[in-house]
């Protein structure tokens, strides 16, 4: 990895192609996905891999930061249609359901990121537990296309999901 004095990552995953890139709110700290199917997080100053999750079988194409059993959090979204959390120690949580491939993938804005949400070439957005994985809600939008984002909001102090869809 190559950073200049503006912190820009280049070569993050050995020649294939970088598909998602997110902060970790105020840490000196990035994180990208890309077509080798990983998810890595980087120190910008120290220009070093702080975290590098297996490989997976499909590039995986999105990625958010939050926090999830109270430890700083990955959530990745692959083209098979798989998503997974990754907690920053390692151990990962496969978040299973969707049919195509995942776009676009969020945490919940509220400070313990209860759940995590995922938007899908499939038509659906699903709402995931941040704790154990398990699919709380799927959201179906009243009109039929594909899925290409996902994000948390908050109105009046309560989570609003936004899907957008084509």
């Amino acid at each position: 990895a190559n950073f200049t004095r503006e912190s820009e990552l280049t070569d993050a995953h050995g020649g294939a192609a970088v598909r998602g890139v997110a902060f970790a709110g105020s840490d000196s700290v990035v994180a990208t996905v890309g077509d080798d199917g990983q998810a890595r997080t980087w120190h910008c100053k120290a220009a070093q891999i702080t975290f590098e999750s297996a490989a997976g079988e499909s590039p995986a194409l999105c990625i958010a930061f939050g926090v999830a059993g109270g430890q700083p959090s990955l959530a990745v979204g692959y083209a098979d249609g798989r998503a997974h959390l990754w907690r920053l120690t390692g151990e990962s949580v496969a978040l299973n359901g969707h049919t195509a491939p995942v776009l676009g993938v969020d945490f919940s804005s509220e400070g313990s990121s209860r759940y995590v949400a995922s938007a899908s070439a499939d038509g659906t957005a699903r709402l995931w537990s941040s704790a154990d994985g398990a699919c709380v809600a799927v959201l179906r939008p009243p009109t039929a296309g594909v899925c290409h984002q996902v994000r948390f909001g908050v109105v009046r102090t309560r989570d609003l999901v936004v899907v957008a869809t084509a």
